[in-house]
């Protein structure tokens, strides 16, 4: 799955985060605003959980 969004869509993980002790949610996203987020389970399965467009940063909020 890294390999395609890297390739395919040249996409780079932005984001990263816990949910809960046993699975790591993955933001990545492209230099056109392409999205994905991806959640990897202790076992080391990975799912895709939302795709989209248009991601930009709110004001005021830190990015990356």
């Amino acid at each position: 799955m890294r390999h395609r969004l890297e390739t395919r869509y040249r996409a780079h993980r932005a984001w990263a985060g816990l949910r809960g002790p046993d699975e790591v949610m993955e933001l990545w996203e492209n230099a056109e605003g392409e999205w994905t987020l991806i959640i990897t389970y202790a076992d080391g399965k990975r799912c895709i959980v939302a795709m989209g467009e248009a991601l930009s940063p709110i004001a005021g909020m830190p990015h990356g």
